[in-house]
């Protein structure tokens, strides 16, 4: 069974470094990003209701994997 997860990567314009973008069942729920220096993650939160609910077995390790890949990835950490 795959993850319920799924991570992709781009530049967005404005945006010196490499972003991971975090889907979990196909919502786009978090980004991590280095803009302010530092690994910073940003959780979004639905506009219908405001809050912002996840499996931690669902999004930890979607985090964890985002994370990975962007250490590999981005100019950043080099």
């Amino acid at each position: 069974m795959p993850p319920p997860y799924r991570v992709q990567f781009c530049v967005p314009p404005g945006y010196q470094y490499l972003i991971a973008e975090i889907y979990l069942h196909d919502r786009h729920v978090a980004e991590l990003n280095t803009e302010s220096g530092y690994l910073q993650v940003d959780i979004f939160t639905p506009p219908a209701d405001g809050s912002a609910r996840f499996r931690l077995d669902e999004l930890l390790p979607a985090l964890q994997a985002a994370e990975c890949e962007l250490r590999l990835r981005s100019v950043f950490f080099a």
